[in-house]
């Protein structure tokens, strides 16, 4: 079992929740869904995974939306304003619980994205791309998870389609597998 990415949390000077000082890293991870396939399901879902390989609790929207409403499917349905609305507000709850944002390829285009970066920096919640989430794991200690991550996204790389492959993801399991080398 690969251990997690841990944080050290200081407490702000107007108190707030309390959490343990060593804790597994949890991150949200934040793109465009909107006017996107399938609300952009297979980027989140992609990320998603190559993080908690890398030993990050993860969170997508994608997810909040199922648990605020569990008959909702991103594949089939259009989301109401309303239910827009109700999906925005638990998102932005779950990202006040996080350590970090993990961003997805086009989120300067994203106006859902940029408000959850607005709200993440208010927070002081660090955001970045994958790369960078990656080598924040790779510098703590993790290397043999990262190295696991890099080797599962080369596979997949091999495996779908050109068409069809998210490409930061791609990109970043390049650069990573050019530096380090393939995993054993």
């Amino acid at each position: 079992m690969v251990r997690g990415v841990t944080a050290r949390r200081e407490h702000g000077k107007y108190g707030g929740t309390r959490r343990p000082e060593r804790h597994t890293m949890k991150l949200y991870v934040a793109g465009p869904m909107r006017g996107m396939p399938q609300y952009n399901r297979a980027a989140f879902e992609a990320n998603a995974y190559v993080l908690r390989q890398a030993g990050y609790d993860v969170v997508t929207p994608i997810e909040v939306d199922r648990r605020v409403d569990p008959a909702f499917d991103h594949a089939i349905h259009v989301a109401t304003p309303k239910q827009i609305a109700r999906f925005q507000a638990e998102s932005m709850a779950e990202l006040a619980r996080c350590d970090g944002v993990a961003l997805l390829p086009g989120w300067r285009g994203s106006v859902g994205t940029m408000q959850e970066i607005d709200l993440a920096c208010s927070l002081r919640i660090p955001c970045g791309e994958l790369p960078v989430w990656l080598w924040v794991a790779a510098k703590t200690g993790h290397r043999d998870a990262v190295r696991q991550a890099a080797e599962i996204i080369r596979r997949y790389v091999k495996e779908t389609p050109v068409g069809s492959q998210p490409p930061m993801i791609v990109g970043a399991a390049r650069a990573w597998l050019a530096k380090n080398g393939k995993a054993r």
